[in-house]
């Protein structure tokens, strides 16, 4: 999703430090690198642990731009309590479609390993839910995988539709684009 346009519309002076860095390529693709000692559970394996002190918010900086710019181009549907009928989805939703969800959520661990986390993140009201999966090593941080996208806990999520399944109830699964648990002004008008 990082594409040309979205590159020349981030903060340049970001992108050239983190591209100057090695942290990022030309695409704005995170680097990966090794981890100077294999981390002992996954608390040690964020976004964050990859990265020495400073690059590791430089990154974090530069990609909450580019999420800036990707919302705002994503046109997303807003889902609010009224959104949650088998009417509205059919009439609204199709694959590709992106959606913002600002609500209470469940994460719920499916497979822990020594190095990440699988969540399943899902949001249900009435006979719908919306869910995604996530991986605390896509996560920036120890605070994210411990407190803000764990158990029951509001949160912001920018996710793109999959699919729909249409039934008795009915299930939307989505891909993550963004999640957070704070609220910002964004600096774009």
């Amino acid at each position: 999703m990082i594409s040309e346009d979205v590159l020349s519309r981030v903060d340049k002076r970001m992108f050239a430090e983190c591209l100057t860095r090695n942290l990022i390529d030309q695409n704005g693709i995170i680097v990966s690198r090794p981890f100077e000692a294999e981390p002992s559970s996954y608390l040690g394996a964020s976004i964050y642990d990859r990265f020495d002190f400073g690059d590791d918010h430089r990154v974090h900086t530069l990609y909450s731009g580019i999420v800036d710019i990707l919302a705002h181009d994503c046109s997303a549907i807003h889902i609010d309590d009224y959104s949650f009928t088998k009417a509205w989805i059919s009439d609204l939703l199709r694959p590709g479609t992106f959606i913002f969800l600002n609500r209470g959520h469940y994460f719920r661990d499916v497979t822990i390993t020594k190095d990440n986390i699988v969540r399943l993140a899902y949001v249900k009201k009435r006979k719908v839910k919306f869910e995604y999966i996530i991986e605390t090593r896509d996560m920036f941080g120890t605070s994210s995988m411990t407190v803000s996208f764990k158990g029951r806990r509001s949160a912001a999520a920018l996710l793109m539709v999959k699919s729909i399944n249409v039934a008795d109830n009915v299930s939307v699964d989505c891909t993550p684009i963004a999640l957070g648990a704070g609220q910002w002004t964004s600096a774009r008008p």
